[in-house]
């Protein structure tokens, strides 16, 4: 109840999940904790647990009977049974109001950040809005995140630009650091990677973005729908990841598939109106027209993210 307080009286929210055994009874007994301490002022919403394999005890009826008993209590709009992995199948399986994964930790930064794209893109999950309720993490000496490949080129940027490509797939984002894992002193949220970065992104989004209608990668398939076209391929390869709405609107995130001294140009394929951003800074370059076949270069060490509309 304490932690439920402090968060109220600093604005924030919880999403509240359980790692081990529960039951309807200890749900239920949380709720009306978490109602007496501030209800849906202070609570965003519940998952069933943590992951599905944690116990064999957690199949999608012990969960639903778990989540159904809480929401009975506190009737939070936001839900799911837990991460059960980013098969569609899985997703389905233990989807509520929104699926729930824990993003990919393989590869460098551009595989966690094409993973999180694939699940909208590629599963396309029953539940169209979801949660990346705990994704790969953002890197600090002595990190408490675990298993996670090349953990030190999650910087600023990488952070900015996959909580980026969390909201342009639909997913709700949670960022995940080593304080998350365990505090060990304050003020430490404050000086990992990307903290401040990540909220901020938000701020140079469209606001409606989730309700595009199109998600399209820039490769040779979607000639035609693609606005500006990938580049490259193996460790060279630059990605072109939209997000097209139908009154002609887009997003598309720009990524190499290693970090680097990336200056690149990529094809614009369709004719537009483009602005630049810069995660980390946020700086913009733009609005400037291009028409087919231009190119838009760019320069940067992970991404850039591309706003604009088509002409």
């Amino acid at each position: 109840m304490i932690f439920a307080w402090a968060l109220r009286a600093r604005g924030l929210h919880w999403l509240v999940s359980q790692g081990w055994r529960i039951t309807p009874a200890i749900m239920r007994e949380l709720a009306g904790v978490l109602r007496d301490a501030g209800g849906l002022d202070v609570v965003l919403g519940v998952d069933g647990g943590n992951e599905a394999w944690h116990l064999p005890e957690n199949t999608p009826e012990h969960l639903r009977a778990s989540v159904d008993a809480f929401r009975s209590v506190l009737d939070v709009p936001i839900w799911s049974l837990t991460d059960g992995g980013e098969e569609k199948a899985d997703l389905d399986r233990y989807s509520g109001s929104v699926y729930d994964v824990h993003g990919y930790r393989g590869g460098h930064v551009a595989d966690k950040i094409r993973h999180a794209f694939g699940v909208a893109y590629e599963q396309r999950p029953m539940c169209r809005l979801g949660i990346q309720s705990e994704p790969p993490g953002a890197w600090s000496a002595g990190s408490l995140v675990s298993i996670m490949e090349y953990a030190e080129e999650m910087d600023a940027e990488a952070m900015a630009l996959l909580t980026a490509m969390h909201l342009m797939s639909r997913q709700m984002s949670v960022y995940f650091s080593s304080p998350g894992v365990s505090c060990r002193e304050r003020g430490e949220f404050a000086r990992q990677p990307g903290f401040r970065e990540s909220a901020a992104i938000v701020s140079v989004l469209p606001s409606d973005l989730m309700q595009f209608q199109t998600l399209s990668h820039g490769g040779e398939s979607q000639r035609g729908r693609r606005i500006l076209c990938a580049t490259g391929e193996g460790d060279y390869l630059i990605r072109a990841d939209h997000a097209i709405h139908d009154d002609g609107r887009f997003v598309i995130i720009a990524y190499a598939a290693r970090p680097g001294d990336w200056v690149v140009g990529l094809k614009v394929e369709r004719g537009c109106e483009l602005t630049t951003i810069d995660p980390v800074t946020r700086d913009t370059f733009g609005p400037v027209r291009y028409w087919p076949d231009d190119t838009l270069g760019l320069h940067f060490r992970h991404g850039r993210i591309i706003t604009g509309r088509l002409l």
